[in-house]
């Protein structure tokens, strides 16, 4: 069987938190049938992105034995290769779907139309781990099983899945994606696609430029590196990073965490969230109290573009709690502890 890189979270010493052993990058695993993590998203649903303790390696995995719908592998012949940064893992997602095996065909839509074939309707109900694949244009899938795993590769297709824990994988242009499960993971590839999340500690990684990402449920982590994308979240605990320029992020929650890389960017965030954004980027941070009837009202808002002398790149803001200072510095990990 074929190589397959593969994902591992150790503790800060670099011991394995199952087996206890040291896996330094470089060296062989001296854990017979080693089973490990095949997508990056996993890591990411169980670990935050920011402000965690955890250590992040890569891990080639010789003639592995793959549960797909599991989402893990096993090998006797296991490297640790590297080790990865937190926010590295939403990369190596993005080029693990790119590069996996497991993705069906591309059937082009004239390819679709020649054959006449249904192939492209696909519906599922209460079942688990169900495995559902198709690579033509204008497919719809609607599941609502426990832990589905669904591969898409055509265009515009229509992707509906309300099972909890289910896996999402995108790979053409323009695909509509939406999901009400709780702990769902979504990877996007294309441009042009569009990702509704409902579901609480859903993770949506997303490559593709010009992405629109709406999510509602609370302890959700999006990444994205696309360009221009646009991010509207409404629950509490969201951790976002994006690395794409002209991204545009709307936050309405508590206790979030917003950090973006790219150029000509502007984070608007409505509580007591924290935003790192780079140079040239702005932030707009908005201070609310609870009125008489117990709502939170806004009561002052701040516009800042981040100009590299008072307002610096790579540093997180909040909006201050006192009415002495408007803006105050934020470390990221005494944030969330």
């Amino acid at each position: 069987m074929r190589k397959l890189i593969a994902y591992r979270a150790l503790n800060e010493d670099y011991t394995d938190k199952v087996s206890g052993v040291k896996l330094i990058p470089g060296n062989t695993i001296p854990i017979p049938e080693f089973t490990t993590e095949m997508f990056p998203i996993t890591l990411l649903n169980a670990y935050q992105l920011f402000g965690n303790n955890e250590k992040f390696v890569t891990i080639e995995m010789e003639d592995a034995e793959v549960d797909l719908p599991a989402s893990w592998c096993q090998s006797d012949k296991a490297c640790v290769v590297k080790e990865i940064d937190n926010t590295d893992l939403i990369r190596e997602e993005i080029l693990c779907i790119e590069n996996s095996p497991y993705m069906p065909t591309r059937v082009p839509l004239f390819e679709y139309i020649r054959s006449k074939t249904s192939d492209n309707i696909l519906v599922t109900k209460n079942d688990i781990g169900k495995i559902i694949k198709t690579g033509y244009d204008l497919s719809s899938i609607v599941s609502n099983c426990f832990a589905a795993f669904i591969m898409v590769n055509g265009d515009d297709c229509s992707v509906n899945s309300s099972g909890v824990k289910s896996h999402i994988f995108t790979g053409g242009l323009d695909n509509n994606i939406s999901s009400s499960g709780h702990c769902t993971n979504i990877t996007s590839l294309g441009p042009g696609n569009s990702i509704s999340s409902s579901g609480s500690s859903s993770v949506i990684c997303s490559g593709g430029d010009s992405t629109d990402i709406s999510a509602s449920g609370n302890n959700v982590t999006i990444g994205t590196l696309g360009k221009n994308t646009r991010i509207n979240i409404t629950g509490d605990n969201a951790q976002v990073y994006c690395s794409g320029d002209n991204t545009i992020i709307n936050l309405v929650g508590k206790k979030s965490i917003v950090k973006c890389t790219g150029k000509n960017c502007i984070v608007n965030v409505v509580g007591d969230s924290i935003v790192n954004v780079n140079l040239g980027s702005r932030i707009i941070l908005t201070k609310t109290r609870r009125d008489y009837q117990g709502v939170e009202v806004p009561v002052d808002v701040v516009t800042w573009k981040v100009d590299g002398e008072y307002v610096l790149p790579g540093v997180f803001y909040k909006i201050s709690d006192s009415d002495s200072e408007i803006v105050v510095e934020v470390d990221v990990k005494e944030y969330i502890d």
